[in-house]
Order: C-alpha cells, then structure tokens, then sequence
C-alpha cells in the first residue's frame, strides 16, 4: 500500500515546458502596444510572475481592471494561435504518471490556466485521460496561491488525509497553495528559482514522486 494517498499536480512549468509559450505571448501582446521586448529580457523579468504583475511593471503603472481584462482577452487570443507549435512535456512525465496510477495513487491536475486553454495543451501534450480530476481557473473562485483549487481536488478524490497528499508546482504560488492547503509540497528541478515558502520535498527529478509515495522516504 503506497504511502501517499494522491499527488496534485500544477502543470505549466510542472508537467508542460511552456515557458516558450508564455514569454512569445506575452513579447507579442506588449508589441501591440508599442513595448519591444526581446524574449531574453523578457525571461528575466518573468520569472514566476502573475501575468498582472508583469504587466504592471511594462506599462510603469497599476493597470485598471477593465485595461487588465482586455489586455488578458487579447493574451489568451495570442496563445491559442501558437499554443499547438509551443508546447512539451517535460522528461519522464507520463512515464511517471502512468506508474502511479499502476501504485494505485490517485492523479489529479489543478492549474491557474483556463479551461479551454488547457484542454488544448493536454491535447498537443498527450494528457488526455490520465487525470482522475482536472480542475481550471474556471471551476474555482480564487486562483493559487489561495488553496481552494487543492481543496476542490481533495473533495472531488475523496482524499482527506492532508499528510497523505502532495502537491506538486514549480513556483512559489504553488509552494503557499500547498502550505495553506496543509499538504505536503514538492517542487520540480527545473523550477525558476527558490522560493520563499520551502516544499516539502525539493526534487531531483520528477521520478523521486515514486520513491516518496512508495514508502515516504526522500533522500
């Protein structure tokens, strides 16, 4: 019997490469305004900020509502246009979910991403059913860092045992979801940097999961 009862995964950055997708959307939204940034500028100032963040810090202002909205509509536009050409897995990803189904470990995916977005990326990607809960921006009321989508995950797995459940991300947003959720953390290798909420588990690659759900041990 595995020692954990279910491992929520985030998935940009966590289970799909899209770093390239995000940096080319966001490059061609601020270039609509009249905002040249090269990719590699871009990528610096990224790191793991909220698309209204960045924003903020490119037009040197706080941004409206109404101006966010409209720039975010625009955003998405932009990524369903080069999402299919932007898009991959990272290393021993299915390889790894695929092998904690077989420990009967429950899968669930929870992202900030919307849903018609993210169906088309499981698509490109190939994670079409895998999950046994996929769960959008559009099905909870408060995106990370607050914890609801994890709560949501739990109910609809029917896991409540928070010591028996991870969650998975790559970012600090993910880290504090995980940490007001009170389950355990853990966070990929490829992640942009530290962050400031320490995970349970700091990764060496996304394998270790197997390990750690086996028998709790993670060296």
């Amino acid at each position: 019997m595995p020692m954990i009862d279910a491992v929520i995964f985030d998935n940009d950055g966590t289970l799909t490469d899209s770093r390239g997708l995000i940096l080319n959307s966001r490059q061609l939204l601020l270039r609509e305004y009249g905002i040249e940034k090269t990719i590699e500028v871009l990528d610096k100032e990224h790191q793991s900020l909220e698309l209204y963040e960045e924003l903020c810090i490119n037009f040197e202002r706080r941004l409206t509502q109404s101006e966010f909205e409209t720039m975010a509509e625009k955003y998405r536009a932009i990524q369903s246009t080069i999402l299919a050409d932007s898009v991959k897995l990272f290393p021993n990803v299915l390889e790894v979910l695929e092998q904690l189904k077989k420990m009967n470990v429950k899968i669930a995916l929870a992202t900030n991403r919307p849903r018609k977005s993210l169906e088309t990326m499981m698509e490109v990607a190939g994670l079409n059913g895998i999950f046994d809960v996929v769960i959008s921006r559009n099905e909870i009321t408060k995106p990370k860092p607050d914890p609801e989508m994890i709560h949501v995950s739990m109910k609809l797995l029917g896991c409540t045992n928070k010591d028996r459940i991870i969650y998975c991300g790559d970012s600090e947003t993910d880290m504090a979801a995980g940490a007001s959720a009170g389950v355990k953390t853990a966070i990929v290798p490829y992640k942009p940097g530290p962050t400031e909420t320490p995970p349970t588990y700091d990764l060496k690659q996304l394998s270790d999961l197997i390990q750690i759900c086996t028998d709790g041990t993670y060296h």
